[in-house]
C-alpha cells in the first residue's frame, strides 16, 4: 500500500510588513481628524475675524448640542426582578432576589434572552449596551 500525502503552499510576501503598515495608517487617521478639528477651528475664526470669543462660544454651543442628541438617542433600562413569593418561607422568598453577582449575571443574560418577556429590552441595530 501506498501512502498519500499533501503539500500546502503558503506564499504572502508582505505578510511581515502588514502589522507596520496598519500601525502607520492609524496614525495617519489620527493626524487627519487633528487637523480636520483645527481647519473648522480656523474656519470659524476666518468667519467672524473680529469677534474671537463669538467663535469660541459658537464651536462650545455645537459640542453641547451635539452632546445633548446623543443623550437624547441613548437609551435605559431598568432590570425588574421579583421575589418568588410561591415560596412557603418568607428567607426563601428574599433568597430568590439575591446572590453574588454571577447570579444577577445569569438572571440578566436569562432577561435578554426571554422572548415572551413583555418588558425585555430590545436595542436598534447598531447601538451599544453596557451593563
Amino acid at each position: 500500500m501506498s501512502d498519500w500525502a499533501s503539500v500546502s503552499l503558503s506564499f504572502d510576501p508582505v505578510s511581515g510588513l502588514k502589522p507596520p503598515i496598519q500601525s502607520a495608517l492609524q496614525v495617519l487617521e489620527v493626524t487627519e481628524a487633528i487637523l480636520e478639528a483645527l481647519l473648522d477651528l480656523v474656519k470659524v475664526f476666518i468667519l467672524d475675524v473680529t469677534n474671537p470669543a463669538y467663535a469660541i462660544v459658537s464651536l462650545l454651543i455645537a459640542s453641547v448640542r451635539t452632546i445633548i442628541e446623543q443623550l437624547k438617542a441613548s437609551g435605559f433600562s431598568v432590570l425588574l426582578v421579583h421575589p418568588d413569593f410561591s415560596r412557603q418561607d418568607m428567607s426563601a422568598v428574599f433568597q430568590s432576589v439575591s446572590g453574588p453577582y454571577s447570579v444577577f449575571e445569569s438572571k440578566v443574560v436569562s432577561k435578554f434572552h426571554d422572548t415572551s418577556d413583555v418588558f425585555r429590552p430590545t436595542y436598534p441595530a447598531g447601538s451599544a449596551v453596557a451593563m
